[in-house]
């Protein structure tokens, strides 16, 4: 349901901005991204990878000079062995799949004529959307048979902040603009998984983007 609702609001984003940019309107986003997420955390945390998709608007004060802002969506994920949740169980094989929304507030300084490179840096707020974490519980009393159980489960993860820095270039094709890009997202917060485990949510993203010149 989460990714439903998330692709139709994606969507009407995209057909509404169109239909600005056909009008020649100035309020709608003019860069777009779809990305490949690569997640990294605590060392006991396996990386894997995600996804995201990003609607920019750029403001150019100066031709050095511009200010980013927008909303994104990405989609990261860990995988960990091992999660002790007390002194008689903990959980195995746990992956956690978290589903967020972001706001850029970005600086970005950009330099070159006809092929450009640029630089951004700033922060993101994060707002969640939704989480899951599947994996086997396990519980282990003396004197009593384990319990081995696979459960699947919501993650309710709070608001979070990141330190965000990238670099890219644009390759000019025809009206349009060609944008490669990455970025590293370092989240402030960590989330409490289990009784003495804490996963911080970093993750860097190589993104391919267009915008209209």
């Amino acid at each position: 349901m989460i990714k439903l609702i998330l692709t139709f609001f994606l969507f009407l984003i995209f057909k509404i901005n169109i239909q600005a940019q056909e009008k020649k309107s100035p309020m709608f986003f003019n860069e777009f991204y779809i990305s490949g997420n690569q997640s990294f955390s605590n060392e006991s945390f396996s990386l894997l990878n995600g996804y995201g998709l990003s609607f920019l608007k750029t403001f150019e004060k100066k031709e050095h000079l511009h200010f980013v802002t927008g909303i994104s969506f990405n989609k990261t994920a860990y995988f960990t062995d091992y999660v002790y949740t007390g002194h008689y169980g903990n959980r195995e094989n746990v992956s956690f799949n978290f589903y967020d929304l972001y706001i850029p507030l970005l600086i970005r300084n950009q330099f070159g004529k006809r092929f450009k490179i640029f630089f951004d840096y700033g922060f993101n707020a994060q707002i969640p959307i939704g989480g899951r974490e599947s994996g086997t519980s396990v519980i282990s009393i003396p004197y009593f048979p384990s319990g081995i159980q696979s459960y699947k489960t919501r993650v309710n993860h709070d608001i979070n902040a990141y330190l965000t820095a990238g670099i890219g270039v644009k390759f000019p094709i025809r009206e349009y603009q060609l944008i490669f890009k990455s970025s590293l997202n370092y989240g402030v917060f960590g989330y409490d998984i289990g009784a003495m485990e804490t996963l911080r949510n970093h993750f860097l993203n190589v993104s391919l983007g267009i915008r209209k010149k």
